[in-house]
C-alpha cells in the first residue's frame, strides 16, 4: 500500500487543557478573544 499526502493542517495547543480552559473563562469574562495555540497548512 502506498499513501501520497500532498498536503496538511496542524493545531497545537500550548499549556494543556487547563491553560485552555482558563484562556476561554478569561476571554468569555472580558468579552475579549483568546490565543490558545498555533494553527497552519503545510505543502509536502
Amino acid at each position: 500500500m502506498k499513501v501520497d499526502v500532498p498536503e496538511g493542517d496542524y493545531w497545537e495547543s500550548a499549556g494543556g487543557k487547563l491553560v485552555f480552559g482558563m484562556k476561554y473563562l478569561a476571554a468569555a469574562v472580558t468579552g475579549g478573544k483568546t490565543t490558545v495555540g498555533e494553527a497552519g497548512h503545510v505543502t509536502v
